[in-house]
């Protein structure tokens, strides 16, 4: 059995505890783990490392986890990553929620791990949940009708099948006197989509840990026609017809597999697989897609946009150039912007300069300042994943008053809780915290 432990993200863990049960591996993983770092960097698009290792004179060298979660195996070592923001009360439940971030993030339709699919979930690793969901969705597909598209052949015949290809049959009418050249349209199921699905489904067979949820999985992908072998499809977001709705759930999870949104699943150098999230990205995304659907109970006036760009300060000079503002999230009324709201994967009491611990960074809240301004816009809300474990006072939400001539703006910073997403209610608990922060921002009276 190879050696299996976790991270957990932000804490900083020594190296020689983790392998205590496993001495040999320890040296083998370090130098593996430095070889691969750059390759998933680069392949999740993350600011920094994902691990960072240290070694401080006379204390053994630690890890720390930065900005991912999820499942990676290197060095004949399997991995993994518990974000931060999950409380030791759901630590077994970890997977479930951020699965649940990933569906609504990426606007994915399947549904967590069901109970007969192992029997103890919190065992698995995240791979295998992803495997399990996917299988769950590919069955449902093949149950159904296949996929099958027109494509159009040209093919000679004695006989008129199909239309006359007349531009050919006139170059071949004098070699091949009695020949018809027809061109013919076929129902195909080596198309894009059957493309996608098997190489998503190979993948999973490769790298999920669980022995049922594999045989299961490779069960029902035999079942998948035939195709053309691919390497990763280019094709990763495909428009699903209504007679093949059954296939949606499958095609969504294995078009976030091709486009890197849940892993970065291709072997490197170094050996062995990451299957892993970019949580600052994920959060951005969740927070994107949670405010979409908190908006719409305020009436059909109201509409969110994504990453609005305005100019915020123009040039005098020929060599200068145009500095934009272009916030996360921006709330309308009608045709009128009411509150901007950007989402930051940090702790909302992550001071930048060691000093108060109950207020966010200088450099948030003078960006979220700049917004305003451009985007014409007189309130804004900075929000931020609860991290556990938090103080109580995060759980409060924090405003300030800013005089910029004759105009008055407000500025407003709180956290939300994501992390036990594992159940409906939490989820329906979590929409509401969200429009009560939305409905205290633009409410909120300017005066101290």
């Amino acid at each position: 059995m190879i050696p299996h432990i976790t991270l957990r993200e932000n804490e900083a863990q020594s190296i020689r505890a983790i392998f205590s049960s496993w001495p040999k591996a320890e040296g083998p993983w370090i130098r593996a783990l430095e070889i691969a770092n750059p390759r998933i960097q680069r392949d999740l698009a993350l600011r920094g490392v994902p691990f960072q290792l240290h070694q401080v004179a006379r204390h053994p060298r630690t890890v720390r986890a930065a900005g991912v979660a999820g499942t990676f195996s290197v060095g004949n070592v399997l991995v993994d990553v518990v974000p931060k923001f999950v409380p030791t009360s759901a630590l077994e439940r970890w997977h479930s929620s951020v699965l649940a971030v990933l569906r609504r993030a990426r606007r994915l339709a399947y549904a967590p791990v069901r109970a007969n699919a192992a029997r103890t979930t919190h065992d698995l690793a995240f791979v295998d949940h992803v495997a399990a969901a996917f299988a769950f969705a590919l069955e449902r597909g093949v149950n159904s009708e296949p996929i099958e598209l027109y494509r159009t052949r040209s093919e000679t015949s004695s006989f008129l099948r199909g239309r006359l290809d007349v531009e050919r049959q006139v170059i071949r009418g004098f070699s091949a006197p009695g020949q018809l050249t027809c061109i013919v349209d076929y129902f195909d199921a080596d198309n894009a989509y059957n493309q996608l699905l098997r190489w998503a489904g190979a993948k999973l067979v490769a790298r999920t840990l669980h022995s049922g949820t594999r045989r299961r999985l490779a069960r029902i992908l035999a079942r998948l026609p035939a195709t053309s072998p691919r390497h990763r499809p280019s094709r990763t977001r495909l428009r699903v017809l209504p007679q093949h709705h059954a296939w949606r759930e499958a095609l969504d999870i294995a078009g976030a597999l091709a486009r890197q949104e849940i892993a970065s699943p291709e072997r490197g150098n170094a050996g062995g697989f990451s299957f892993l999230l970019n949580l600052e990205s994920l959060f951005e995304g969740f927070v994107e897609r949670t405010l979409d659907l908190v908006v719409r109970r305020f009436g059909e006036t109201w509409r969110v946009e994504s990453q609005r760009s305005r100019a915020f300060a123009r040039p005098l000079t020929s060599a200068s150039g145009v500095y934009y503002s272009r916030p996360d999230n921006v709330i309308f009324e009608s045709d009128e912007a009411r509150l901007l709201v950007d989402a930051k994967y940090k702790s909302l009491s992550e001071s930048e300069d060691g000093g108060d611990p109950k207020r966010p960074r200088n450099t948030d809240v003078y960006q979220l300042a700049a917004a305003l301004l451009a985007h014409d816009c007189p309130r804004g809300l900075l929000l931020y994943p609860k991290l556990a474990p938090t103080p109580a006072p995060e759980t409060d939400v924090r405003a300030w008053r800013v005089d910029v001539g004759s105009r008055v703006l407000l500025l407003a910073a709180a956290s939300v809780d994501i992390g036990d997403l594992s159940s409906a209610d939490s989820l329906s608990a979590l929409d509401s915290r969200v429009e009560a922060l939305i409905r205290d921002a633009m409410d909120r009276r300017l005066s101290a």
